[in-house]
């Protein structure tokens, strides 16, 4: 027994809105792909360096800081 599939038209308003959607993922592929935005961005940030204000050791990120910091509180 074959079975048939229905296929629908696609309309107008169907095309609009795929070509939005591919619009705005394009959008947001290149916003993502800029340097300096986002969670692990870089740009000016990676030049950013962080100290400690107990032993002033430096860090290169905040996250870093915030391990020696919970480290050293933990020790003492």
């Amino acid at each position: 027994m074959m079975t048939r599939t229905t296929t629908t038209k696609r309309t107008r308003e169907d095309e609009v809105r795929d070509d939005n959607i591919t619009a705005l993922a394009n959008c947001l592929m290149l916003l993502s792909s800029r340097s300096g935005g986002g969670a692990g961005g870089g740009g000016d940030y990676s030049t950013r360096v962080f100290t400690c204000k107990t032993c002033n050791r430096q860090f290169p990120s905040f996250q870093a800081l915030g391990g020696h910091r919970a480290a050293t509180r933990s020790r003492g």
